[in-house]
């Protein structure tokens, strides 16, 4: 056999049996397979993507009071959240899904006539990929003189599901800001993290149901008990030309273990919001050595409440690992986040 031909066989081989687990390594590379985006549009909006369909949108602009997610859109293609309170016009500041708290140092960062606002410092990172997709950035919650009281880190991720159902993973870190020895989230059940569901999805205008992981429901039974999730479910009416469909969906809202007072009780209203409450019963304190952490997840989910379905999602989440915000050395790349 002539060298050079056993040298062009060699390579065919080399090429069939390496190059297939070259393009496997490529294909699994985020930005190559993104069916999860982020997508950057005005005024600090982040639209969250699956499949070139937007989910939700992050809105921060510095001319809101504070950020928050709207909408987030359904099986049934509409928003099951809403902003403000379909019948109290003073409830204005229910702002579909947002961080807040009735009383910081005594300060409201709950009403929007306070004097006090959270505003978004930064962004870190915007990942893309083929199992979620990932916003990292970074709030300042600025008292009534003007300068910041509080720090926060936020990581919001978005994991797609079947028929139009998806997860949204959130994990925040909230630290005294520089120069404050101590912040105190004083007791309170307003806040710290929000839920305002849709005029159709509460019980009160639309006739959905709030059920807790006890098969309880109502707000009566729920209201200030501890549970691990509270769900709001009921029918969406979807109109087509000269007809309509009812679909059934909802949210379920699940605490995490790692969260502070686990199980938290909630403070729930039959017109249309649910919070899980860490601070219901006793302030939370913080300082220059210490920080609140909190993990949030809200399964957007097709049809009624299932109790073993929930369970095995409050068991995934639980398992996952927190996320942690770090300096990346990849070039052009600033902050990556990685799995603890």
């Amino acid at each position: 056999m002539n060298l050079w031909w056993r040298h062009d066989l060699l390579a065919f081989v080399f090429a069939i049996t390496i190059t297939p687990l070259a393009w496997c390594q490529s294909s699994a590379t985020p930005d190559r397979v993104a069916t999860h985006q982020i997508l950057p549009v005005s005024q600090q909006a982040f639209e969250f993507q699956h499949l070139g369909q937007t989910k939700a949108v992050w809105h921060a602009s510095q001319t809101t009071i504070r950020p928050y997610l709207f909408p987030l859109i359904g099986p049934s293609g509409q928003s099951v959240t809403r902003m403000g309170h379909p019948g109290a016009p003073d409830h204005d500041h229910h702002r579909s899904v947002w961080f807040a708290h009735h009383s910081v140092d005594g300060m409201s960062y709950w009403s929007e006539n306070g004097g006090t606002r959270i505003q978004q410092k930064q962004w870190y990172a915007i990942e893309d990929g083929a199992e979620a997709c990932r916003l990292a950035t970074n709030l300042e919650w600025i008292a009534t003189d003007g300068t910041p009281h509080v720090n926060q880190d936020l990581i919001i991720e978005l994991i797609a599901g079947k028929d139009n159902e998806f997860w949204i993973d959130v994990q925040t870190e909230f630290r005294a800001a520089e120069g404050r020895d101590t912040v105190t989230f004083d007791q309170s059940n307003f806040g710290i993290f929000a839920v305002r569901v849709s005029k159709q999805l509460s019980q009160v205008f639309g006739g959905g149901t709030l059920t807790s992981d006890t098969g309880d429901t109502g707000e009566p039974a729920l209201f200030e008990k501890p549970h691990r999730w509270v769900d709001y479910s009921g029918n969406t009416t979807v109109y087509h030309e000269n007809q309509s469909d009812s679909v059934p969906e909802g949210i379920t809202y699940f605490d995490h273990p790692t969260n502070p007072g686990f199980p938290n009780r909630w403070h729930v209203r039959k017109d249309g919001w649910m919070c899980a409450s860490p601070t219901m019963t006793a302030p939370i304190i913080i300082d220059s050595d210490s920080s609140l952490q909190l993990r949030y997840r809200l399964s957007i989910h097709r049809g009624g409440y299932d109790p073993n379905r929930a369970a095995a999602t409050f068991k995934d989440f639980a398992a996952q690992k927190p996320w942690s915000i770090e300096r990346s050395k990849r070039p052009h790349i600033r902050y990556e986040l990685v799995r603890q």
